[in-house]
């Protein structure tokens, strides 16, 4: 549960490498054979992402478990030493970062994960959820700075508004009102 450090990843991309390597090892007790594929990877950060799916085979080589699952390993320069170090931990243990790629979860969907997973999971949606509504209103604000607007009299109702093309977006009892917030809309 804590941090393993190694002098072998003296650079950041050193560890990368060595952390989306699959693997392959029998346990030597049971006689089980563990294969872990990496089946994609990315960084966000210092956040390593990756897709495992693992299988498990008995002493005669049937296949008796088979799953998808999402690993993050946190990763972080040595403090006062050379070298990079990872926290490894999967989707199960409820991981507070929800910076994963949605298309890490599409990639898992069909095979199950325990209550912390699926929270999890749900986390990683809001988030996305959140950035793109934020980048939505972005573009939208980027719009309305794009506007052009005036201020004009409204004999007719006798008041200014400030206006987008024929469109009055506010109306105010004075000019000078009008005034003022056409500058703060124009910043």
């Amino acid at each position: 549960m804590g941090w393993t450090y190694s002098e072998e990843w003296a650079h950041r991309k050193d560890l990368i490498q060595e952390r989306i390597q699959g693997n392959d090892w029998i346990n030597p007790d049971t006689g089980i054979r563990c294969v872990n594929k990496i089946l994609a990877y990315c960084m966000r950060g210092n956040n390593l992402w990756k897709v495992v799916e693992s299988f498990r085979y008995d002493k005669d080589g049937n296949q008796i478990h088979h799953n998808r699952w999402i690993g993050l390993d946190l990763l972080q320069g040595g403090w006062n030493q050379p070298c990079w170090g990872y926290k490894d931990m999967d989707e199960t243990c409820g991981p507070n970062a929800v910076n994963c790629p949605l298309a890490y979860l599409e990639m898992v969907k069909d095979f199950p994960t325990v209550s912390y997973g699926i929270a999890w999971r749900e986390r990683v949606l809001e988030y996305h959820n959140a950035k793109k509504i934020a980048r939505e209103a972005k573009k939208r604000d980027a719009k309305l700075t794009q506007a052009k607007f005036t201020v004009e009299h409204d004999e007719k109702n006798d008041f200014w508004g400030v206006y987008s093309g024929s469109f009055c977006l506010v109306n105010f009892l004075t000019k000078t009102e009008a005034d003022e917030t056409l500058k703060r809309m124009q910043g």
